[in-house]
């Protein structure tokens, strides 16, 4: 799988975490995540920042990728379905990304 690229990321933002943040703490890639998507649907949007477009962006994302997320691992969502995350998959980190077993879809 390789070098995780939200990491690189996260890396990136040195000097912008406080100093005493544990970036080992899942929260961080969580609220990473959060904001990756929030950012995506505000892109969408374009001009129109309405919250009428925001929500009809919000749910209507299709194969979105974000940083944080494994490879294959993407977001969808649509106006019946706001669940954005289908999938799921185990890997092991130690400075690279190595699956431990096959992706796990909701239909599995």
């Amino acid at each position: 799988m390789g070098k995780c690229t939200g990491l690189r990321h996260v890396e990136g933002l040195d000097g912008q975490i406080p100093p005493a943040a544990n970036v080992a703490d899942y929260l961080y890639g969580y609220a990473y995540s959060v904001s990756a998507t929030m950012q995506h649907a505000l892109l969408a949007c374009g001009e129109d920042l309405t919250r009428e477009n925001l929500m009809k962006q919000a749910a209507s994302m299709k194969d979105v990728t974000i940083p944080m997320l494994l490879p294959g691992i993407k977001l969808n969502t649509s106006a019946t379905d706001y669940y954005p995350i289908q999938s799921s998959q185990l890997a092991r980190f130690d400075g690279n990304l190595e699956a431990v077993r096959q992706r796990l879809t909701n239909d599995q």
